[in-house]
């Protein structure tokens, strides 16, 4: 009876997977950047009640490999191959009306081409690398133009610049802020990789990264290497959630994350003229994150040292280094087994 149970449960849950309704992205405008060096489509979400007499803060989003395309759609809302509907949580919860009520803002999702990258080596297992050895890649040399022809169309706080994004997107993320970094006022780059010999140029933007300690996509040690050049940056954050694999974004933005509020309250705060507002406590808080075990996949819940929570379910990962990280990304003591 138990296992007739659980498997109407499974197919329930799969069934809610394939026939999930779909978010209304209707109000990201579709448009096109043609001016070089990549045509780029991208979509660009207005503050609800825009008015042109006040300054905006703006978000860039940039989403990682499996959203490539010129359909400007599946940035933001894509399939798979057997009907499953996959969705860029981040920018969708930065336009919705939880988040533009308290921080009416621009949010912008360009789509790189299928055929190219926001990081120009596509070596993602490096994880560490140097600007002065790989070019700048052309789509995101076409994001940078796209910024800056939004600024001169509407009414954009140029001191409150806001850049993130997941796998490639938290390389482009990185890439952008190490060559440019007196344009952004705060960046959150997810499970990217970086060039850590840059830090002391990026140590005045507010950061909050994230990375998988069990990340076989995108090791974590480029970010653990930025971690540790930025430890004494004034505003500088490492979560490493251990045991997590590589698709955490899909946590940190969920519907039910604990995580995504404090994330984007702190990320308001930040301008290049002064916090706007007091900064929130970075205190404890749970980060629903996916982990990989073999082709399973199941949710635990870390906090923000990356320690690991009890939880509901019964499948843990068995002998996981727990890795206790402080806010600065210091280990505060080397290693204990779960």
């Amino acid at each position: 009876m138990n296992t007739i149970f659980h498997a109407i449960l499974s197919l329930i849950a799969i069934a809610g997977i394939l026939f999930a309704q779909e978010p209304d992205i209707s109000h990201f405008m579709a448009r096109k950047y043609t001016g070089g060096p990549t045509t780029l489509p991208y979509r660009l979400a207005k503050p609800k009640n825009y008015d042109s007499s006040k300054k905006y803060p703006l978000m860039v989003f940039l989403h990682g490999t499996g959203m490539r395309g010129n359909d400007n759609k599946k940035q933001l809302v894509k399939y798979t191959d057997k009907g499953a509907m996959r969705t860029n949580p981040g920018p969708l919860y930065v336009a919705g009306d939880e988040v533009q009520a308290k921080n009416p803002s621009f949010v912008l999702v360009p789509q790189c081409p299928s055929d190219d990258y926001w990081w120009d080596s596509g070596k993602w297992r490096n994880c560490i690398y140097s600007i002065d050895e790989i070019p700048m890649a052309n789509p995101l040399k076409s994001v940078y133009n796209i910024v800056e022809g939004l600024i001169k169309e509407f009414s954009i706080d140029t001191d409150r610049l806001y850049i993130g994004g997941h796998s490639m997107g938290g390389y482009g993320s990185w890439d952008m802020i190490t060559r440019f970094p007196n344009i952004y006022a705060a960046a959150i780059p997810l499970c990217g990789g970086c060039d850590p010999s840059q830090a002391e140029k990026i140590a005045h933007i507010g950061i909050w990264t994230f990375h998988g300690s069990s990340d076989p996509t995108v090791p974590p040690k480029g970010t653990q290497a930025m971690a540790a050049a930025l430890k004494n940056a004034p505003d500088f954050t490492y979560t490493e959630l251990a045991g997590a694999g590589h698709m955490i974004w899909r946590g940190i933005y969920a519907d039910d994350s604990k995580t995504r509020g404090p994330l984007i309250d702190w990320l308001f705060t930040n301008s290049k003229s002064g916090a706007v507002n007091a900064k929130p406590d970075k205190k404890d808080f749970a980060v629903r994150a996916h982990n990989t075990i073999g082709a399973e996949y199941y949710r635990a819940v870390y906090n923000i040292s990356g320690r690991l929570l009890p939880v509901s379910s019964k499948k843990r990962v068995a002998n996981t280094i727990i890795i206790k990280k402080s806010v600065t990304g210091q280990a505060k003591q080397a290693a204990e087994f779960n």
